[in-house]
């Protein structure tokens, strides 16, 4: 009986430690993406400090885990959902509305 439930762990981001990147469910072929932080493949921080380097590391690891999946970015539906830090309420978006973000993918 094949598994219904896969972890995804691409080999371009860092070995996560207790959680899977994703995890992909057989079916309606459906993945399931956790929170992303900002670690390059390495395991190390990007951008210390810099909220739109560590966003933009986010949105290439997203990519990675997308791509590892569906083998290309394209016009499938995703459904994509950000948050900011508590403490930064202040109306500003330090440029991540505009975002480098993948927001479709095919298989």
């Amino acid at each position: 009986m094949p598994k219904l439930v896969q972890p995804v762990n691409p080999p371009t981001l860092a070995k996560p430690l207790g959680y899977s990147h994703a995890v992909e469910v057989q079916g309606g072929k459906t993945l399931y993406v956790s929170g992303q932080v900002a670690l390059d493949r390495d395991g190390k921080l990007v951008g210390q400090g810099d909220m739109a380097a560590q966003f933009r590391q986010i949105c290439l690891n997203l990519k990675a885990v997308l791509v590892a999946r569906a083998g290309q970015l394209g016009q499938g539906p995703l459904r994509r959902r950000q948050g900011l830090p508590h403490g930064d309420r202040g109306g500003r978006d330090h440029g991540l509305r505009s975002p480098p973000c993948p927001s479709r993918a095919t298989s």
